[in-house]
């Protein structure tokens, strides 16, 4: 979501005609994966850009946590 104009704006992702799932549908996400070694930041610019042809730098990322999965 965001604040453009004074209105609030709700963004989602609109899928690739040449998807196999929903092709040319509406999403409420993107997903990427981090690969091992690598950063956080470094992954998610590139994930912006992969997904949603969106430039960002790391300035313009706001941290909102961590998130640690077990798996037993």
């Amino acid at each position: 979501m965001r604040k453009k104009d004074g209105k609030l704006q709700v963004l989602l992702q609109r899928r690739a005609k040449h998807k196999e799932s929903f092709p040319d549908r509406y999403d409420t996400s993107s997903a990427g994966h981090i690969p091992a070694g690598s950063d956080y930041r470094e992954s998610a610019i590139r994930e912006l850009f992969e997904e949603l042809g969106v430039h960002a730098k790391a300035e313009d990322l706001v941290y909102c946590g961590t998130r640690r999965v077990f798996y037993g």
